[in-house]
C-alpha cells in the first residue's frame, strides 16, 4: 500500500485559494512539477518567475521551470513520506 502523501504550504494553499492569474499559474505549475520531480533527478523543481525556459541546474538534480514575473518563487521537493510539498521560496 502507497502511503505517500503530496501536500502543501500554507503559502501555497493562501494564493490557490484566490480566483486570479496567479493562482491560475502556480496550479499549473504545481501540476507540471508533480509530473516533472523524480526519485532520481530532478528530485528538485523550482518555479522562478521571468524565466524563458526550463532548465536544469545543480548537476541535473535541480530542474526550473518558469512562472509569469507577477508569481512568487516556489518549490516541490520530496517529503519523508515519499510524497511531494510544494512550498513558497520563503517557506523552505
Amino acid at each position: 500500500m502507497n502511503k505517500s502523501i503530496n501536500c502543501m504550504t500554507i503559502g501555497i494553499q493562501s494564493i490557490l485559494c484566490k480566483a486570479d492569474s496567479i493562482s491560475v499559474s502556480i496550479a499549473k505549475w504545481c501540476v507540471k512539477a508533480s509530473e516533472r520531480i523524480s526519485k532520481d533527478y530532478p528530485d528538485f523543481i523550482v518555479g522562478r518567475s521571468g524565466l524563458k525556459k526550463e532548465k536544469y541546474e545543480d548537476d541535473n538534480r535541480t530542474l526550473a521551470l518558469p512562472l509569469p514575473s507577477n508569481c512568487p518563487k516556489c518549490y516541490a521537493v520530496f517529503n519523508e513520506t515519499g510524497g511531494i510539498t510544494f512550498m513558497l521560496a520563503e517557506e523552505y
